[in-house]
């Protein structure tokens, strides 16, 4: 492109107008055209009694929802003493068993394979037993500790079954302790 036309095309921008007329509206002529209607009658409802049921409903529903939580805890009965005596019961036949054993035994036991960590184990299981009777004696309704002792019992049992092969407490089964 030269200089020349360069120049020219500039002139020609200057002299464009720089505003330009918007066209006329054309909505009033639209308007014109539609068939004339009626304004729809303005429905008067009355939301109040909505609120109102909504407001019962929600009282309601946050009320059964924290008034278990403001109940104090009932505490359960006495019931499972005779429970509790059982497993104390077959905890001590397994202990009787085993103290009535001659060292003989015991050296035998601890010969076969395994009977070292058995004994470990019956050892933790004992000492975990006395710090869950202490807890017991503090808080004897305490679900959680009698379903504690009832696994070290279970687990008791088993562990002098398996290192005594099978004598201990045979008229007590693990699954009724």
């Amino acid at each position: 492109m030269r200089m020349d036309d360069e120049l020219e095309l500039r002139r020609r921008l200057r002299a464009l107008p720089r505003t330009r007329p918007l066209p006329a509206d054309l909505w009033p002529a639209i308007a014109a055209r539609l068939p004339a209607r009626e304004p729809a009658p303005a429905r008067r409802w009355r939301t109040w009694p909505w609120a109102a049921a909504a407001a019962l409903a929600l009282t309601v529903l946050a009320g059964s929802w924290w008034m278990p939580l403001l109940r104090p805890p009932v505490t359960p009965p006495a019931a499972d003493a005779d429970d509790l005596a059982v497993l104390l019961a077959a905890y001590d036949d397994v202990l009787a068993f085993e103290a009535a054993q001659k060292p003989q035994a015991w050296l035998a036991r601890l010969q076969v394979p395994g009977g070292p960590d058995r004994l470990a184990a019956a050892r933790e299981l004992d000492a975990s037993m006395l710090a869950l009777g202490a807890a017991l004696r503090q808080d004897p309704q305490s679900k959680l500790l009698r379903r504690r002792l009832h696994q070290l019992v279970q687990q008791r049992i088993a562990l002098g079954r398996a290192a005594w092969g099978g004598p201990v407490r045979e008229t007590l089964s693990v699954e009724s302790v």
